[in-house]
């Protein structure tokens, strides 16, 4: 199934949420303080819109990027790839940036492999 790459914002209240790079607790905590549950619920109705740059950096970007998949999956959430997320699934590692993905080890492909699959192989 293929989505729209434009996408209509809901009419809730939204809660624009961007640059997480891989530190999922915090933004675990940042949901929570902001009233949201586990699932991405709001007791208000609010929504969250991720505006990338979810991965890189941190410590757990593999989980950042799952919890807002997540999000995403249940339609509690939006999420607009940035370059982090672009230059991960385009294999390019941005050598010496200390990115987290390097096409040349081979652990980083096969661990990195089921997000880099969305893109026809060049």
């Amino acid at each position: 199934m293929h989505t729209s790459l434009i996408q209509v914002l809901p009419e809730d209240p939204l809660d624009i949420v961007g640059d997480i790079h891989g530190e999922l607790p915090a933004l675990q905590t940042l949901l929570t303080r902001l009233g949201y549950d586990r699932e991405g619920r709001h007791p208000d109705n609010r929504k969250l819109v991720f505006v990338g740059d979810l991965c890189d950096r941190g410590p757990d970007s593999v989980g950042a990027i799952l919890l807002v998949q997540r999000l995403v999956e249940n339609g509690n959430a939006q999420a607009i790839l940035g370059n982090h997320e672009l230059n991960l699934l385009m294999g390019d590692a941005k050598d010496g940036s200390g990115w987290f993905f390097d096409e040349r080890e081979e652990r980083d492909l096969n661990f990195y492999a089921p997000f880099r699959r969305v893109l026809p192989q060049q």
